[in-house]
């Protein structure tokens, strides 16, 4: 039906409306399914896509991508929230 949302557009609404006036950080971590392993490093990643999709006239997210096969390991996580890591 032509001007309603199917569910995902829904859900993407309530999302972007609830962290529209606070802004949203998103970051990538511990994870090798986020690592762009094609050929091309212009191929968009998955969280290049979840700040697309996020993207409105109002709410810009930030998105920091430290997916690694080799950096990000659990223990490196943990140092960054015991140091109180922030975007400053």
């Amino acid at each position: 039906m032509k001007g309603t949302f199917s569910m995902d557009e829904d859900k993407i609404k309530k999302l972007t409306d609830y962290y529209k006036n606070d802004g949203l950080t998103i970051i990538g971590m511990n994870d090798s399914q986020g690592v762009n392993t094609t050929s091309t490093i212009f191929k968009k990643g998955l969280l290049e896509y979840l700040g697309e999709i996020l993207t409105t006239d109002e709410l810009n997210p930030t998105v920091i991508n430290t997916f690694s096969l080799l950096m990000n390991k659990t223990e490196h996580i943990d140092y960054f929230l015991r140091s109180n890591l922030n975007l400053e």
